[in-house]
């Protein structure tokens, strides 16, 4: 059974001077891949793996060889990639002859490379040197509308002039603006709910603010009442305005009342809430 895993015999720019040495004994064609049993009996890696799938015995030497016992054969692969190659787009226009160690790089560039158009419902196929030209004029390819901004295939956009006139298309997008809208309504009214909450728990706790200074003064007033009751006798200084310098108070000393600033600050003197007379 013949394998094709070795290098195409037309390709070689040479052929009359290959070595059959390079050839694979299954193939007989240059090896592609080499590599090689313990007995160092040299094959296609193709080749081989293909024969081991129904017969796990080396096809040179008949001893038992499993895939895991072969390696790559450097010293193969060293002359065969010296042999000069013609590339395989040579049918479209290509020219080149390259080395076996350089081809693989030069056919994935290669302008005779043919490549498929990369946009949806294109089928066609062109040269990579004339990809660019085609992509440029390319009716699958997407472009916007400079309207209404809709992105869609170049050989609609005429029509999407013409016919409907960028109209449905701002219809579909004032129907998007409008459930934007009804989205950010129901937001406001929940934004809305939550600020009244907070000021309802702002205000209650102003109104318990006022509270704690209601009890603050009247706690202080009950502390000025006890300390009035428990003020020792002498001297007593009587004032009516807000503090204990004010000019209208009066003051008391040796039993007489005094309204003479000059008693304000007399040793002894203390400060009550009203006139003895007046109560």
């Amino acid at each position: 059974m013949v394998y094709p895993g070795g290098w195409d015999e037309d390709r070689l720019v040479d052929e009359g001077a290959v070595d059959e040495d390079l050839r694979c004994p299954i193939c007989q064609a240059v090896c592609r891949d080499a590599v090689m049993c313990q007995s160092e009996h040299v094959f296609c890696a193709t080749c081989i793996h293909t024969h081991l799938q129904r017969d796990e015995t080396c096809p040179m030497g008949r001893h038992e060889l499993r895939a895991d016992d072969l390696v790559p054969s450097r010293l193969m692969r060293k002359f065969v990639d010296k042999l000069q190659v013609t590339c395989e787009n040579k049918q479209n226009g290509c020219a080149s002859m390259v080395s076996i160690e350089t081809i693989d790089a030069h056919e994935r560039q290669c302008g005779y490379r043919i490549v498929p158009c990369p946009h949806q419902g294109c089928e066609e196929e062109k040269l990579r040197k004339d990809f660019e030209a085609h992509t440029d004029c390319c009716r699958f390819a997407m472009t916007r509308c400079p309207r209404c901004d809709l992105e869609l295939p170049r050989g609609e956009y005429d029509q999407h002039l013409a016919e409907i006139g960028c109209f449905q298309v701002v219809m579909r997008l004032l129907a998007s603006l409008t459930a934007d809208h009804t989205v950010l309504k129901e937001d406001h009214t929940v934004l809305k709910e939550e600020a009244l909450a907070a000021s309802k728990e702002a205000f209650a706790a102003k109104e318990a603010f006022a509270a704690l200074k209601e009890e603050l003064a009247a706690l202080k007033e009950e502390i000025a009442a006890e300390r009035r009751w428990n003020a020792p006798q002498g001297a007593v200084l009587l004032v009516q305005g807000a503090g204990e310098d004010d000019i209208n108070g009066y003051y008391k000393a040796n039993g007489e009342y005094n309204d003479r600033p000059q008693y304000r600050k007399a040793s002894g003197f203390r400060r009550v809430d009203s006139h003895p007379d007046n109560t």
